[in-house]
């Protein structure tokens, strides 16, 4: 197994826990939970993407295309959900106390 394929399990199983801590009854608001699961998914299939095409399993294609457009669509999505749920105390202005 190369190392892309580890990392490829590795996301892959992170995903699963990630999804598995979604708190479903809480209703429709999305918190950094479920940030974090998106942005964990988007790795996930970003990394069996880079595996695909190392491997020559799927060149440069539309489905590689398409699974390269979701998972930076999951990551970014993700990210901007973790940054929205999470409540910062202060602004920073930039200065270091």
């Amino acid at each position: 197994m190369s190392p892309i394929a580890f990392l490829v399990v590795f996301c892959a199983v992170m995903a699963i826990v990630a999804a598995s801590r979604i708190d479903w009854s809480r209703g429709p608001e999305i918190g950094d939970t479920e940030g974090i699961a998106l942005a964990v998914l988007g790795l996930t299939l970003l990394s069996a993407l880079w595996l695909s095409v190392d491997e020559g399993w799927l060149g440069l294609s539309i489905l590689s295309v398409l699974v390269a457009v979701v998972g930076t669509g999951a990551l970014v999505w993700g990210m901007v959900v973790i940054y929205h749920s999470v409540p910062s105390e202060q602004p920073w202005d930039g200065h270091r106390e």
